[in-house]
């Protein structure tokens, strides 16, 4: 009887979700909100050093500290998406390593505008940030398509 009621207990949590062993998502998880949660700090830190590029009165200054805190929201992004990754299906967890490997290419260059001595430097770094923004883009377009959220205006 003891073992009986052991595989049924198996059973039962493998048919809930239970520890089980399954790298699956539970149903109920909202994907899209933990999505949001992560990318929302880096798109703001984004906008802040597109903002400190186009400002009337360049600040080169005001431009290292917006890479440096973009630099930061980008490394704790990609962390985190390492994390997500492992709670979507396997045919969407290419699309994330893809859009984690964009961001790796940005963080180097958010990197180089921090560390340029130079203005020439700085804005070296800086065109080669905004020409990966387009693979980066696209690598995140890929999984806002997977996750079924329209596409950013």
């Amino acid at each position: 009887m003891h073992a009986l009621a052991g595989v049924l207990a198996a059973l039962l949590m493998a048919a809930c979700g239970g520890a089980t062993g399954s790298a699956s998502p539970s149903p109920t998880e909202n994907l899209g909100a933990d999505y949001g949660a992560i990318v929302t700090p880096s798109d703001a830190a984004t906008a802040g050093l597109w903002s400190a590029v186009t400002a009337q009165s360049t600040d080169t200054a005001n431009i290292r500290a917006a890479a440096k805190v973009c630099f930061d929201a980008y490394v704790k992004m990609n962390t985190n998406l390492l994390a997500f990754e492992k709670k979507m299906p396997a045919n969407v967890q290419s699309d994330i390593e893809a859009a984690r490997a964009a961001t790796s290419k940005e963080i180097a260059d958010l990197q180089l505008m921090t560390a340029s001595t130079t203005d020439d430097q700085l804005m070296v770094a800086f065109d080669a940030y905004a020409a990966d923004q387009t693979k980066f883009n696209s690598a995140f377009g890929l999984v806002r398509s997977d996750l079924s959220f329209p596409a950013p205006s």
